[in-house]
């Protein structure tokens, strides 16, 4: 009987700690269903014009700032 009853608390204790494992993890990728269900302009930075790395930094791939001639830059991945 004891052990029916800690298989019974080990049960409850289990399902309580998964329920609020999902929870954290359904807020947490809300960011990441942002950036890919609605891309937006400001996310779509490969061959963006730039002058600095931080000019890229609002992208998802490519957020280096590198010379495409000797005088444009624009946002890269590479």
């Amino acid at each position: 009987m004891a052990l029916l009853k800690f298989l019974f608390l080990l049960t409850t204790l289990l399902m309580a700690a998964t329920v609020t494992a999902t929870r954290d993890i359904n807020q947490d990728s809300q960011g990441l269903e942002r950036m890919l269900v609605q891309p937006s302009a400001n996310m779509m930075t490969c061959l963006r014009g730039c002058t600095a790395n931080e000019d890229c930094s609002d992208g998802w791939v490519c957020k280096l700032c590198i010379f495409m001639t000797e005088s444009t830059r624009a946002c890269s991945a590479f």
